[in-house]
């Protein structure tokens, strides 16, 4: 029989419940610290961890040719993008209504509803304030780009499009693990 403690256990069976204690809050930390090395090494090694992340980009263009374009100059993205047509702003709002969007990217000129007019009445609606549109247009007078920008773009990217000035527009908007 051990020496007995305030609480009647016997000073043994603490002693060994301490130990017992302490060993496996050790194989935790220890089960920790080889997580956290692992992790750092995916970092050094690849440069970061990437993340996949699928994003869904509504292209509202009246131009089968220029969604395609459009559609292409995202094969250097390494996120997964799932693409949405609209051929008009009419369209882009049935869109819009039953799917999440990540992105819009807006053609100016189109039948029924125009990309500006499309523009006004999507950021009317507070949910999607802070959806990203960057109007894709040969649109090239400063008051069209002001007026684009004061109505609630995004950005404004001009036809034809420069495939290096498009990715650091997307750059800018950080969706894309890499652009």
């Amino acid at each position: 029989m051990g020496i007995k403690g305030t609480d009647g256990e016997s000073k043994c069976d603490y002693l060994r419940l301490r130990r017992s204690i302490s060993f496996s809050n050790s194989r935790i930390l220890l089960s920790v610290s080889i997580f956290f090395i692992f992790i750092l090494r995916m970092v050094m090694i690849n440069g970061g961890i990437k993340v996949p992340a699928e994003r869904k980009i509504l292209i509202v263009d009246d131009s089968r040719i220029m969604r395609n374009t459009v559609k292409s100059l995202f094969d250097d993205v390494e996120s997964k993008c799932i693409f949405m047509e609209a051929t008009d702003g009419e369209d882009a709002l049935m869109q819009l209504e039953t799917n999440h969007v990540d992105l819009v990217l807006l053609d100016w000129n189109m039948p029924k509803l125009s990309g500006i007019d499309f523009l006004k009445q999507v950021r009317a609606i507070e949910k999607y304030s802070d959806l990203p549109i960057i109007m894709v247009t040969s649109e090239t007078a400063k008051f069209n780009v002001i007026e684009a920008l004061k109505n609630g773009a995004t950005d404004y990217i001009t036809k034809p499009i420069k495939p290096e000035l498009f990715k650091s527009k997307l750059a800018k908007l950080g969706l894309f693990n890499r652009v």
